[in-house]
């Protein structure tokens, strides 16, 4: 796979501040067998006027309109038509480094990985935030190894509760380069947002069943781009309860038929435990109100939730969180309330 052709899809939709950023970052890649698949997800904007006109100056483009459907058909559409072996995604309003093409391929050719991933920087108006490293170092992933990878794409256990906020550290689509045929070949599929909440965490955790090895690359390679008012992350939107409870079910089916070591359950009661913070922080979307109050009191009051909040390990979750779950326990909507309003200043 020396030589082989990396298909970069792109779900496109309101992203026409940021397009040309994102088209030269790709233009100026040290590895240039590229295929760049921008799919107009139909933006009502100029975005894809935009993309038409860079497809004329640049033979590796490929533009595909379709009515707005969503970023999971979108990247649907963009996979289906690639050409390439190897797939790559990234969201319309991010950017990347201009060596990452060539250090993604050149590790996945040195250790015949069918994966590899890296870290983000965070950009903000006026300053960048390198993410921590996922990893110490970078590291290859086989055999047992490849079983924690597993796992942790799942959900956190032990010490890793020390940092609740890192449960989909490992879950984005962006950030790595797969192998295509594992993608084609085992039909996984990208399931809407407006079902799952998170197109990239089911996608991820039914994928990496068929990954027999990744390498871990320990560089900031993806620029996140945390200004677009548009952005999914900057939208919360009160019915994140009920589709992470579609999520759940799809995770438990992967679980079920793939795993039996009950670490796997222990790290899935945790990720439904550490979702009551995303789900209050998007009940909050228009304020302290009645209608958040009772869809809290609604996800204190459901079995799943009970039933996680009992078996989390409170030891090792750092002390803010430990106050917020023993609320969660303690069934105190108003004080898990007040502790989310806090916790979302503090993040805005």
């Amino acid at each position: 796979m020396e030589n082989s052709l990396i298909s970069i899809v792109i779900p496109i939709y309101k992203s026409e501040p940021f397009i040309e950023r994102l088209y030269n970052s790709l233009k100026q890649q040290t590895y240039s067998k590229l295929e760049i698949i921008f799919v107009n997800d139909g933006s009502p904007d100029n975005s894809g006027a935009i993309c038409d006109e860079l497809a004329k100056a640049d033979e590796r483009v490929i533009v595909l309109h379709q009515e707005n459907q969503g970023a999971a058909a979108a990247i649907t559409n963009g996979t289906s038509i690639s050409s390439g072996d190897l797939l790559m995604y990234i969201d319309g309003d991010d950017w990347i480094n201009p060596y990452t093409c060539e250090k993604a391929i050149n590790a996945l050719n040195k250790y015949q990985v069918d994966m590899v991933f890296w870290n983000r920087i965070k950009e903000f108006e006026k300053k960048s935030v390198p993410n921590n490293p996922l990893f110490p170092a970078s590291k290859l992933f086989e055999g047992n190894e490849m079983n924690y990878l597993r796992r942790r794409m799942i959900g956190l256990i032990g010490v890793e509760l020390r940092d609740p906020m890192k449960t989909d550290m490992l879950n984005s689509i962006w950030g790595k380069l797969y192998r295509a045929n594992l993608i084609k070949n085992n039909n996984v599929k990208f399931t809407s947002t407006q079902k799952v909440g998170s197109t990239d965490i089911l996608f991820n955790i039914q994928l990496i069943r068929f990954v027999k090895s990744a390498f871990y690359l320990n560089e900031n390679l993806h620029h996140y781009n945390k200004v677009n008012p548009n952005s999914l992350t900057k939208t919360y939107n009160t019915t994140l309860f009920g589709k992470y409870q579609n999520l759940f079910h799809e995770i438990k089916i992967v679980i079920d038929g793939n795993y039996n070591d009950s670490v796997y359950n222990e790290a899935f009661n945790n990720r439904i435990a550490l979702s009551t913070i995303n789900i209050s922080l998007s009940l909050l979307t228009n304020g302290f109100n009645m209608i958040s109050y009772k869809g809290i009191k609604e996800m204190l009051s459901t079995k799943i939730y009970r039933e996680a909040y009992k078996k989390i390990d409170f030891k090792f979750l750092p002390f803010p969180f430990k106050v917020f779950f023993i609320a969660c326990r303690l069934n105190f909507p108003l004080m898990v309330l007040v502790l989310a309003l806090i916790m979302k200043k503090i993040r805005d």
